[in-house]
């Protein structure tokens, strides 16, 4: 980022302000904390930003010199489009500070380089720029390489197919023992209180092996 370096000095103080203006008017605006005759203070319009620029005059010296420069802005993109929305969107906060280049499409958190797709850090700072998301993402998925890759025939891979015979499972009991009666009704008992004939049932027939004479439950065949 174009800015000035440490140590780098100036002849007055009005030449200090306009050339930090000038070094940084592309990239974010920035307010002038304090100036006086010997000492200007910059820092970021968001407020909780870290980023700080200050200038004083050197002892015995009539120019001003840069004495402390941090460079790297820690507010959220959040803060910074409520608070200042020209301000960079370059620099991305969060649990992990991480830097997004917009241009070369890259990221500090490398998830954009191996998955080539834009990263929770870039969708902020492009939701931030104003740009469609869609430009971050990398060429290898879109539809004219889907449809070039689906546009040949694709044959299955010729090997040996392995023949066997595939059993059903094996049939184990449950633990405890196996309920033979059930739950009758109301109608049931009453009849059976009564003495009064229960309907005739139909012989019991498997749902497994369909043969009569037993139920599932004590069918002896494998499943089907």
């Amino acid at each position: 980022m174009p800015v000035l370096p440490k140590s780098d000095q100036s002849a007055s103080q009005e030449e200090a302000v306009e050339e930090m203006k000038d070094s940084l008017k592309l990239k974010f605006s920035f307010k002038l904390y304090k100036v006086t005759k010997t000492l200007v203070v910059a820092k970021c319009r968001v407020a909780g930003c870290g980023w700080k620029l200050r200038a004083g005059v050197k002892h015995g010296t009539n120019r001003f010199w840069v004495t402390k420069y941090l460079k790297t802005h820690t507010f959220l993109v959040s803060d910074g489009m409520a608070q200042r929305k020209h301000s960079t969107p370059k620099y991305v906060g969060g649990k992990r500070n991480c830097i997004v280049d917009l241009q070369q499409i890259k990221c500090d958190c490398g998830v954009n380089g191996i998955e080539k797709i834009p990263c929770s850090h870039a969708i902020a700072a492009e939701t931030f720029a104003k740009l469609h998301i869609a430009s971050l993402v990398s060429p290898l998925y879109s539809r004219e390489n889907l449809y070039t890759g689906y546009s040949q025939n694709i044959y299955p891979c010729a090997g040996e197919v392995e023949i066997r015979k595939c059993l059903p499972p094996e049939v184990q009991s449950g633990p405890g023992r196996q309920k033979k009666s059930r739950w009758q009704s109301w109608l049931e008992l009453s009849r059976f209180r009564g003495h009064k004939p229960r309907k005739l049932h139909k012989d019991y027939r498997c749902s497994n092996c369909k043969q009569p004479g037993h139920t599932r439950p004590n069918c002896n065949q494998p499943v089907l």
